[in-house]
């Protein structure tokens, strides 16, 4: 957290997703990138990757699925979630 309150990830959400890849890391975002992509194409909701992946707010997951969307293969859609069966905004990742 930021003196100010604001987490980093918050705060900068598309400077991870510039023009070159991720380097995976231990970061949020690389975690959040790799369960994706670990998914090979199959939807997932921002809530299934929170309790996945154990992040202590829904929000964390928000900022970096909406970043990925549209980016290298990954796409934001409204769709059936394939871990809980909900229908919300999902993200799954498409190989080229």
């Amino acid at each position: 957290m930021s003196p100010d309150g604001a987490s980093r990830l918050s705060c900068a959400p598309n400077r991870a997703y510039g023009d070159g890849m991720m380097t995976g890391g231990t970061t949020i975002a690389g975690q959040i990138e790799r369960l994706i992509m670990r998914l090979d194409g199959a939807a997932v909701c921002d809530g299934c990757v929170t309790d996945r992946l154990s992040l202590s707010v829904p929000a964390q997951a928000n900022v970096v699925t909406r970043a990925l969307g549209g980016t290298r293969g990954f796409e934001r859609i409204r769709d059936t979630c394939t871990l809980c069966g909900n229908g919300r905004t999902v993200t799954r990742h498409r190989a080229k």
